[in-house]
Order: C-alpha cells, then structure tokens, then sequence
C-alpha cells in the first residue's frame, strides 16, 4: 500500500515538473512536447536605445510545428536546445520600422546557455523633393521628368526621376545633387533650397525644392517714332502717339510707320529661346481686320532726327506678321522676333524694327495708333534665353 501511494506522489511531481518546463514564462505561446529547460530572452532598440513596449512577434523551431508568440517586450521564455528563429515581427514604436533583429534572426539554444533577440527599430525619416519654375510649382499638377540622387555618408546614391516624390530614409545628412537630365523645357536649375545638404533627426521630414528659371529680360523702347510719307522732312519723335497705315483711299491718305529701338546686352554664348516685341495699341482709324508686319532694321538711326526721308534701311521681308481687329483697342500687340535675336545684334548691342502695315499699297482706311514712351505706355522687348 505504501509502495503504491510513494508511486503515485513520484509520478505526480514528473508530471508538474514537465508542464513547468514546456511552458514559457509570463504568458507565451505554448509549442508542442519538448523538455523546456533554457532561456531565450526577446528586446528592443529604437535608433539604438533600449525599447519597451508592445510588439507582435514569435519564435519558432524546426522540430516543432506549433510557435511560441510574443506581444511585449523585453520578455524571456523556457525553450528547448536547437535552432530558434525569431520572426513575423509586427508593429513596435509608432513612426518606427524595423531595421534589423541581432546578432541574428535565428540562433541555437545551448544546452544550459542561453539566447537573446533584438529588435532593433528606426524612426521613420522622411525625404520631399518638389521643384519651381519661375517661384511657381512645378509641374502644376502631377509629376515632372528630372533625374537627381539623394546620397548619404557611406551609403550609395539613391536616383530618381521625378518630382514631387517621398522618400523613407534613416536620420543623418543627406545631399540632394541635380539635375542630369530633365526639369522644365527651356529652363535652367537655380539652385537647391533651402540648401543641397540637410540633416534630417529621428521621424523627421526635410524638403528639397529644386528652383528652375527661365532667363527673362524686358527692355523698354529707348527710342520710337513715327514717320510719314506725306510730311517726308518731318520729325515726330516727341510724339505721344505712332500711326502705322497703308495708303488710304483719300486722295491726302499717305503711309504710316513705327520705328522702335532697344539696348541689347546678352551674354555672347546667351542661347535665345524666345523674343517678342511688344506695342500698346490704343486707337484707331477704320474697321475690320488688318495686319501689321514687324521688320528688322539693320542701320542706326536717332529719335530726334528721323523722318520719311531719312529713315533706315529694313529687311525686304518681315520677321513677323499678325492680323486684328483694329477697333479693339487699349490692348497689347506683339510680334515673334526670335530670329532677330541672333549674334550681329548682340554684338552690337541694339536691336531695331519697324512697324508697317503689310500691304502699304492698299487703298482701305486701317490706322492704327500705339502709344509712345512720350504717351507713358512704351513699346517693350521681352527676351528668353539659357545663359
């Protein structure tokens, strides 16, 4: 009887001593049938210091199917010998992600040793990289072709061809360099603001704006003035306002023309990818649709001494021709005259045209009026160039 009951109080104590060691300290998972007798403890890091608090993972062991889980750390569990991998690894700190488990994903339990797993996190940092043309955004809406590499000390230069674009990245300097391909047509890069390299701390966002430009020059009329072929002696270059007019149909109708001239100073290498000459037309005599024609002049001329019979010679054919409605007046007129801009008138420093209607035979009633600089509306030159 007594050797009956010392039996049953044996067999009692290996089965209590059993379940204690299968099962993990402080609520982990349960895994399968295996003789728990080590110790494996699960930590955190966030940017390298140490971490608690709530974070999914588990760990788990090629000999058995079923893994223990864990929600917290640091935590320690009872395991077996063997290989233990630690994986699955879901949530952490809030803004944080998770950059690497050490000294290893997986290691071997010892019998009697023991084994640690760190979580190793990093706050999330982030890059914005957008653009500008002329102080505007750009492109207006969606994204816009450029190439540009975002590099840190140490790592490899991460490229990319768009703007605007985000960017997950690890806290430190980094340097934004551009552009080698790409941007706005006809535009040239500015400058990186608010500068190339910017530190960027823990969950926190740096922006680079790439500032593009196009080149924009606007020259005022240093002289203009009209002449006309029925006064051939007379100056008019005090005068408010410039007619330009074919013949006429009345006997006394004569022509009308509109010099203007300009200072030009341009780098010599200057690449001109636009220019438009510009007239403020504020009167008229007439109806209809009519066209005036801008002509380059290629020989110097002074505001107070041209008339019909001294006036410069011009090109045979006009640079540009466009057609309007003269009565609708106070509007501005402007003619394309790129190519005019070309190294001679660079070099020499002005640019001229004249301004004549394009049939100055024609027997119809087409005046048109434009303002001087006399009148406080001068004409202007707008210019676009790559420098």
């Amino acid at each position: 009887m007594k050797k009956g009951f010392f039996a049953i109080c044996l067999s009692l104590v290996v089965a209590i001593a059993s379940i204690a060691v299968l099962a993990p300290s402080c609520g982990g998972g349960g895994a399968g049938n295996q003789t728990a007798n080590y110790t494996a403890e699960v930590n955190a890091t966030l940017d390298g210091s140490t971490w608690e608090g709530d974070v999914q993972y588990r760990l788990t062991t090629p000999t058995v199917g079923v893994p223990f889980g864990g929600t917290i750390v640091p935590k320690s569990f009872r395991l077996s010998t063997g290989s233990w991998t630690c994986d699955s690894v879901v949530g952490g700190p809030a803004g944080a992600r998770l950059e690497s488990i050490t000294p290893s994903a997986t290691q071997t339990l010892p019998s009697g040793g023991k084994i640690t797993f760190t979580l190793n996190f990093k706050s999330i940092c982030t890059i914005e990289v957008k653009a500008t043309l002329d102080g505007s955004p750009w492109p207006s809406s969606g994204t816009g072709a450029v190439s540009y590499t975002l590099t840190r000390p140490g790592k490899s230069p991460t490229g990319t061809t768009s703007v605007p674009k985000s960017f997950t990245v690890d806290y430190g300097n980094w340097t934004c360099a551009c552009c080698f391909s790409g941007g706005p047509p006809g535009a040239y890069l500015l400058g990186i603001t608010p500068s190339p390299t910017q530190s960027v701390t823990n969950g926190g966002t740096i922006t680079f704006t790439l500032n593009f430009a196009t080149p924009i020059i606007r020259l005022g009329a240093i002289k203009d003035a009209e002449v006309r072929e029925y006064e051939p002696g007379k100056n008019l270059g005090a005068a408010q306002v410039m007619y330009v007019a074919p013949w006429g149909p009345h006997p006394d109708s004569t022509k009308h023309r509109v010099f203007v001239w300009f200072p030009l100073s341009l780098p010599a290498e200057a690449q001109v990818q636009s220019a438009r000459l510009y007239l403020y037309h504020s009167g008229c005599y007439g109806t209809g649709n009519h066209t005036n024609a801008a002509y380059r002049v290629t020989d110097v001329w002074e505001e107070m001494i041209i008339t019909w019979g001294n006036q410069p010679l011009s090109a045979a054919d006009p640079t540009d021709a466009i057609s309007f409605d003269i009565t609708e007046t106070g509007v501005w007129r402007s003619w394309d005259v790129t190519p005019d801009i070309d190294p001679t008138p660079i070099s020499n420093g002005w640019v001229s045209w004249v301004i004549k209607h394009i049939d100055e035979d024609a027997q119809e009633q087409a005046t048109v009026v434009y303002t001087s600089a006399e009148g406080g509306v001068a004409p202007y030159l707008e210019i676009t160039y790559l420098p």
